[in-house]
């Protein structure tokens, strides 16, 4: 899987970010659970310094240029963590209310 990923992203330029990563479903419309609170824990995670990213709405090589750059990724069990298989020595956190 990591070859894969280095593929996909070919010879694009890594960048490290120190900020964590908040895997949000808040812009999910269909096929995935909505959480409550998810809104307000957003903007308190926003005030500690957390990127908050809503993966549905980005291509995946986008996706796989965040988890890339990123090291530490918060969120909700889910599809959204399965970027992780193409990446090493990431730090994920999530929650399964």
């Amino acid at each position: 899987m990591r070859d894969l990923g280095r593929k996909i992203l070919g010879s694009k330029q890594a960048s490290s970010d120190p900020r964590p990563l908040f895997l949000s479903r808040s812009q999910m419309h269909s096929g995935t659970r909505r959480y409550d609170g998810e809104e307000e824990m957003t903007e308190i995670l926003s005030k500690f310094g957390v990127e908050i990213l809503h993966p549905e709405r980005l291509p995946l090589e986008d996706q796989l240029s965040l988890w890339r750059d990123h090291r530490i990724f918060i969120g909700f069990s889910g599809s959204a963590f399965m970027n992780a298989a193409f990446f090493q020595e990431k730090n994920c956190h999530y929650s399964q209310p």
